[in-house]
């Protein structure tokens, strides 16, 4: 979590994909191969940005904005996952 406010300009609050990278990197992982979820399109934007796949998941914050940069918008947490698995 970004411990800075939106007027700070740092570099780990989404969208910049700082914190997503860094932990690509302690952990090894391959971000072709990982999911960005989220309720947020900021959430989407840094996924996108790091260079994984990104899910923008629907709640009452955010109703029907999808944002054109998701690679799937799910109604819940539930969907997202359903999709991941099928994927």
């Amino acid at each position: 979590m970004c411990p800075h406010g939106p007027n700070d300009d740092c570099e780990c609050r989404k969208p910049k994909p700082t914190m997503i990278l860094d932990a690509a990197k302690d952990f090894s992982l391959d971000l072709s191969n990982i999911y960005m979820i989220g309720d947020h399109r900021s959430d989407v934007v840094a996924g996108k940005n790091a260079g994984a796949k990104a899910i923008l998941v629907r709640t009452a914050r955010n109703g029907q904005d999808e944002g054109p940069e998701a690679d799937f918008v799910a109604r819940n947490l539930t969907e997202a996952v359903d999709h991941i698995i099928a994927a």
